[in-house]
């Protein structure tokens, strides 16, 4: 591998590997972008001169091992301390500030990712990947949960998932979005493995929703029915992940969502729900030797496993979508990046 380079700049103060250009010697670097969860930076530096940085400031770290600059994290301070060995910053990212805003409006015949849109937008956050998703005739965010909380739920609704990128940008996607792709061939790259089949707690999945439009038109949809089969759908997934839609099964995860007006659209989200759920038949962790250039949202292929090696034949022509990706950098056990699945 060749060297390892850092810049980050964390309010006034910069951090590099190029001599004579920080402000500060650094220590230590955990960062960590996921789609479980708020993304977080943490940097430890050696105590200094500087001036220690100031809350709610922005933080950038961009990393390269050769072949080129990445940007891995961009955020705000959110804890600063201090010890006789070293100062301790911890930041996070977008989603942080989103979590202590709030966003109430009612919107009609309009997009799921135009709704993610407006609530962006709100929020002052820069928009990444936003998918389109279905149409609503009605959908309502009322005051109370936070922006985060509004934007979580419409995206389960989607089967989508939310996480920032390396620069900051707000990405509500789902595995339809495919990130870049990345091969770490098991004998040169890859450090640690540990992956495992996932069973699903349910067989399936079924969605219900409400109103009068699959039987008495759209003008209906506002109706109430006492017949719901009309506007509920239900779907499996395979153990090749394949999605089959109107399967019954003994076991399902039901969910109500009075947004759902119509059959189409309680066939479409069930879909994507699905879908979702396929993504992570396999799940588990992998560790390799720094590679700053995976974001979440990748697709990860592991290459020349032996025949022998148990998770062979389970990743046979299967590419894992990265959901978290974390960095770690540091004098005594240098740089490795963590995907977890």
């Amino acid at each position: 591998m060749s060297a390892i380079s850092y810049h980050a700049t964390i309010d006034a103060l910069t951090l590099s590997s190029e001599e004579g250009q920080g402000d500060a010697q650094l220590m230590r670097i955990f960062c960590e972008r996921t789609m479980d969860g708020v993304g977080r930076c943490i940097i430890a530096i050696a105590p200094g001169s500087y001036q220690a940085p100031k809350l709610q400031s922005d933080v950038s770290l961009s990393l390269d091992i050769g072949n080129g600059s990445h940007a891995v994290f961009t955020g705000i301070v959110a804890g600063v301390a201090a010890s006789a060995t070293a100062t301790r910053i911890e930041a996070y990212d977008r989603l942080y500030a989103l979590g202590r805003m709030e966003f109430a409006r009612v919107f009609e015949n309009i997009s799921a990712g135009d709704i993610v849109g407006e609530l962006l937008k709100h929020c002052d956050a820069q928009p990444g990947a936003i998918e389109t998703g279905p149409s609503f005739p009605s959908f309502a965010l009322h005051p109370g949960p936070s922006a985060l909380s509004h934007l979580r739920r419409l995206a389960a609704l989607c089967g989508w998932d939310v996480f920032c990128d390396g620069k900051g940008r707000v990405n509500v996607c789902g595995p339809a979005t495919k990130g870049n792709e990345h091969v770490f061939p098991a004998g040169e790259q890859v450090l640690s493995l540990d992956l495992h089949r996932a069973v699903p707690p349910r067989e399936g999945v079924e969605v219900w929703g409400e109103g009068a439009a699959s039987t008495k038109g759209a003008s209906r949809s506002h109706w109430l029915a006492t017949e719901l089969e009309a506007v509920s759908a239900r779907a499996t997934v395979t153990p090749v992940g394949e999605v089959q839609v109107d399967k019954k099964t003994k076991t399902a995860a039901r969910s109500r969502h009075g947004v759902l007006r119509s059959g189409e659209l309680a066939t479409a989200t069930v879909k994507a729900i699905a879908r979702a759920q396929a993504a992570r038949r396999i799940r588990g962790e992998l560790t390799v030797a720094g590679a700053p250039q995976v974001h979440p949202g990748d697709q990860i292929r592991i290459d020349q496993l032996p025949p022998e090696h148990s998770a062979e034949a389970l990743l046979r022509g299967v590419s894992l979508r990265a959901r978290s990706v974390s960095h770690y950098l540091a004098a005594a056990s240098g740089f490795r990046t963590r995907m977890e699945f």
